[in-house]
């Protein structure tokens, strides 16, 4: 029982970061596609890092809003402020050419390349939330597959790590569909066993 209880304790903190990452990774492709160029960074390192700080610190502050103390609500107030301007500005400063010597990809990129970009950017974040929230492994796995896919997708047209990616849109998620829907089989299978 204690074991339960913690992990239902934890999975509140994994949707909320889930959900935090989902909204930079959409912020971030907002820039990237105004910028007409696709960076990757190692300064963006640092936001997953930023959001395991924010998370507690809403959680504080919006239990101590509940209980009305004004006291105990302004410091985790203040703390997850500046979190996340910190991670915005980070975000903006990783695109400045000054910062340029932390680039890991820097290319280039048509309007077209970057809204398909984006399209599998959101898929890539949505997996990642939906694996984190998903009760099943089915879903859990459905999701990984779709990640893997979606990172291939975003990856193979500016021709980066271009065997593997070329070889997970070629051969990879091929043979994943028959385990997916054998895996959906058997989920729903068991749901009508159990009805």
């Amino acid at each position: 029982m204690p074991a339960e209880a913690h992990g239902a304790r934890g999975r509140p903190f994994l949707k909320t970061a889930a959900l935090f990452h989902l909204y930079f990774i959409s912020f971030y492709l907002l820039m990237l596609i105004i910028f007409s160029r696709f960076t990757v960074s190692a300064l963006l390192l640092l936001i997953p890092l930023l959001i395991l700080g924010m998370v507690p610190l809403m959680e504080r502050g919006l239990k101590a809003h509940k209980e009305k103390s004004v006291q105990r609500e302004f410091f985790p107030a203040i703390g997850f402020l500046t979190l996340f301007v910190s991670a915005k500005v980070i975000m903006l400063g990783s695109l400045h050419a000054s910062m340029s010597a932390f680039y890991i990809v820097d290319l280039e990129a048509s309007v077209i390349n970057m809204l398909l970009v984006g399209t599998f950017t959101l898929a890539l974040a949505l997996s990642i939330y939906f694996f984190f929230t998903a009760e099943s492994w089915t879903g859990r796995f459905i999701f990984v597959i779709l990640g893997v896919y979606s990172a291939a997708r975003i990856l193979h047209p500016f021709a980066v790590i271009p065997g593997i990616t070329g070889w997970i849109l070629q051969y990879m998620t091929l043979a994943a569909l028959p385990v997916i829907l054998a895996a959906l089989f058997i989920r729903a299978k068991r749901g009508g066993d159990s009805e």
